[in-house]
């Protein structure tokens, strides 16, 4: 382990620092390699602090963006009838509802995020900013996707879902969802969030 380490170490100081520093033009931090030290400036701190949120889900975005889910997609697609609609819920990047819109189906979403809804609907795709709990659809779909979605609220909420769920899905849909290994919760009644069970 501290083999791993040092050689992260070693890569980093070489090539990532100075690197950052370039392409961020000085303005996060300072450095010094003979020293082994970074100082983050400070009005960059401020800003990060308070724009913390937002630069969650954008760098959310950005990381999700290449997570390959077609396997678990193409799974999921078995169980809802060809060209049906499909309902992504926490739908982020939209890359989900890309796929899905790939294979000839009609596909939507759902995110409690702002930021992400203008994201996706600059990119064309129709996603509606409002959370599980306020949804109400207007007709039947035939599949509903929630992956890593349920894992942002409480015990309680996913239950609420799955009962709410029953009202807007046909009697042959499917839902997928991934959920966490566990009922440990957090301060907020959500549950921890280390792991998940596809």
């Amino acid at each position: 382990m501290i083999d791993i380490y040092h050689q992260v170490k070693m890569k980093c100081k070489a090539y990532v620092v100075g690197a950052l520093f370039e392409d961020t033009k000085h303005l996060f931090y300072s450095f010094s390699k003979k020293g082994e030290w970074i100082q983050i400036n400070p009005r960059m701190y401020e800003f990060i602090c308070k724009h913390k949120v937002i630069i969650e889900k954008l760098n959310y975005y950005e990381l999700t963006a290449y997570a390959d889910m077609s396997p678990l997609c193409d799974r999921f697609l078995r169980y809802v009838t060809p060209g049906g609609k499909i309902i992504d819920i926490g739908s982020g990047h939209g890359k989900d509802i890309k796929y899905f819109l790939s294979k000839g189906y009609e596909a939507e979403g759902i995110d409690a995020s702002f930021e992400l809804c203008r994201i996706s609907n600059e990119h064309g795709l129709k996603v509606e900013n409002i959370t599980i709990r306020d949804q109400n659809p207007r007709e039947f779909c035939d599949g509903i996707w929630a992956n890593a979605s349920l894992v942002y609220v409480s015990v309680k909420e996913i239950e609420t879902f799955f009962v709410k769920a029953k009202s807007f899905l046909k009697k042959e849909g499917a839902i997928f969802a991934s959920m966490k290994v566990g009922l440990q919760t957090d301060n907020n009644g959500r549950t921890s969030p280390e792991t998940l069970l596809f």
